[in-house]
């Protein structure tokens, strides 16, 4: 999520060779040009009123001041990367509606380069929050920390789960599967717990 989103972003197109999917939560891509050796599934999970990294793009209001690219571009750059056949548009006609779940709404963007399918999950009126976790997450003066009801916990896993192929399970390459979407940002949590201290609360 947020600076952990960023990261998985990034991690996608640089390492793809390695990685198998992505699951960022209110982070956008910021890393460009982003050219992939092999498709990587994403799994996109934003709200239309985060005021942090919002939803169109720009600057949010947390203390990176940051110029945010948006949702939008950064969808419709990973269906360019992975050769998806629909466009990314707020209601694309050749897009698929694939799950409903609270107040979220997922969308698959046709048919993609093989284990590269690009859905993206939009929480309408979520705020910069983790949806479905409920009360007590950190709250910036001035942003929104409204948590929407979709449960991204459940569904981020069952995309996780969907993206191994089941034949996988009982094979000596399962390990070498499990390892291509290992939760990276469980390294990575040391530092980012440390960089929210220092520009938060220092």
């Amino acid at each position: 999520m947020s600076n952990g989103a960023l990261m998985a972003q990034r991690v996608g197109c640089q390492l793809s060779n390695r990685i198998a999917a992505i699951a960022p939560v209110e982070g956008t891509l910021e890393y460009f040009p982003c050219n992939i050796s092999k498709p990587v599934a994403v799994f996109e999970i934003h709200g239309t009123a985060d005021k942090n990294i919002p939803f169109n793009g720009g600057y949010g209001c947390g203390v990176s001041g940051t110029n945010f690219t948006s949702v939008p571009v950064t969808i419709q750059t990973w269906i360019d990367a992975n050769a998806c056949s629909c466009p990314y548009a707020d209601q694309a006609t050749c897009g698929q509606e694939t799950l409903t779940d609270g107040d979220g709404t997922c969308t698959q963007f046709g048919t993609c380069n093989s284990g590269g399918n690009v859905t993206l999950c939009v929480i309408e009126g979520g705020g910069h929050t983790w949806s479905g976790a409920g009360a007590g997450q950190i709250d910036f003066p001035g942003c929104n920390k409204t948590v929407g009801t979709f449960n991204a916990s459940l569904n981020m896993w069952n995309f996780f789960a969907s993206t191994i192929p089941t034949s996988s399970a009982t094979t000596t390459g399962a390990s070498s599967d499990a390892m291509r979407i290992m939760p990276f940002w469980f390294l990575f949590a040391p530092f980012l717990l440390a960089w929210t201290a220092l520009n938060v609360f220092g």
